[in-house]
């Protein structure tokens, strides 16, 4: 039997055996902020993260015409940008 309590923990018992377990949970102060910001918790946080989005792009695009040589599309920086694509779409496709 399980029975889930206030706060999140729960309390598992196997009645024929007698064994209990609790499990508590407990908030962690920096993760539970950050998590905080996925729940869009107003109108404004999509406004800011979108132009931030855009800035980022902006960002990486004049990178891709600004670098030359060895550092450039065609060489380590063709690598990372390959990289900075696969890694984020593995991780949509794999969880």
């Amino acid at each position: 039997m399980k029975v889930f309590i206030r706060g999140g923990s729960s309390l598992t018992v196997d009645l024929a055996s007698g064994h209990a377990v609790y499990e508590s949970i407990r908030k962690r102060p920096v993760l539970s902020s950050l998590n905080r910001l996925h729940y869009n918790p107003s109108r404004w946080w999509t406004v800011f993260s979108d132009v931030f989005l855009a800035g980022l792009i902006v960002i990486v695009l004049s990178e891709l015409v600004m670098m030359r040589g060895p550092k450039g599309l065609r060489g380590r920086g063709g690598v990372e940008l390959i990289a900075g694509i696969l890694i984020p779409l593995l991780f949509i496709f794999l969880t």
